[in-house]
């Protein structure tokens, strides 16, 4: 009789199921190529048949693979439920936290917290999981996100942490050297990601209509040349805060987009477990200020 003796092979075989690439499936685990080929290897050994077939593009599940599927996806929900509960447990804030965020969010606003978060919560750990991809908080990839949507399915807590109106900015510096922009004229930075519609460039389209002097897929690259002197770029007026940026509102002949909201979001189950209760709490108080 086949046994399944290691929980780590079948939470590797879901994340190949799910990628079908043993190097997209290493990168998700954060593990070596090598390793997810040999523990599936491994776990194909252990149920006497082959799980995927390895071709140039990719793996091919086969009948078996998609045969045990939902049976190793109901394992894997499993096992996150109970770590959940088990992490409820903690006697104090104490441990890692991942928060799941976009990179300039966790350049431009974490960053500058965290010496204090450290300083109330000095048995925390946090790691910033950056990317713009959700992070699936039911699997816990991370316990807490930073999304800029209300998310609307699945056992997930929301609140709205801050509102973010949108402005022009620009540095004194490029104002100084290079002038106050308009519309048709200026080093104009645009953000634009292919993989997602964003508000900032659908608004540079419509109205701006010199090419931009920067093209950037990323808002921190974007940000960067705006506080350099570089560029002007619609931006979150967060960006004002920024020390000693010294960044100033432009004043366009064109209606600005409707401010972005963030929102603070945390599976149901870790609300109120202490680690978790800490960080949603102090990050909450922290805003509110």
């Amino acid at each position: 009789m086949t046994t399944i003796d290691r929980w780590d092979d079948i939470k590797i075989f879901n994340v190949c199921l799910k990628y079908r690439s043993l190097s997209q499936a290493a990168n998700h685990l954060g593990i070596q190529q090598s390793t997810v080929s040999r523990r599936i290897q491994a776990f194909e050994d252990n149920l006497g048949g082959s799980l995927f077939v390895r071709t140039s593009e990719g793996i091919i599940p086969t009948p078996l693979a998609l045969e045990i599927s939902s049976s190793a996806q109901a394992m894997e929900e499993h096992f996150y439920a109970l770590e959940r509960v088990a992490s409820g447990h903690e006697p104090e804030p104490q441990g890692e936290v991942k928060i799941a965020l976009v990179e300039p969010v966790a350049m431009y606003v974490m960053m500058p917290l965290l010496d204090d978060l450290y300083k109330t919560f000095p048995k925390l750990h946090i790691n910033l999981i950056s990317s713009y991809t959700q992070s699936d908080l039911t699997r816990l990839e991370a316990d807490i996100a930073l999304r800029f949507v209300k998310p609307s399915t699945g056992d997930l807590i929301a609140k709205k942490l801050i509102t973010m109106p949108l402005k022009v900015l620009a540095s004194d510096e490029y104002l100084t050297r290079y002038g106050t922009p308009t519309l048709d004229s200026g080093r104009w930075v645009n953000v634009s990601l292919p993989w997602l519609a964003v508000e900032e460039e659908r608004w540079f389209k419509h109205y701006v209509t010199v090419q931009p002097w920067l093209q950037t897929s990323s808002y921190t690259v974007a940000t960067e040349a705006i506080i350099k002197g570089k560029c002007v770029g619609l931006t979150t007026e967060l960006m004002e805060r920024l020390q000693p940026a010294h960044l100033r509102p432009v004043s366009v002949d064109a209606p600005l987009p409707e401010p972005l909201e963030m929102w603070l979001v945390t599976h149901a189950s870790m609300r109120h477990t202490p680690k978790v209760s800490a960080v949603w709490d102090w990050l909450i108080r922290t805003f509110e200020v």
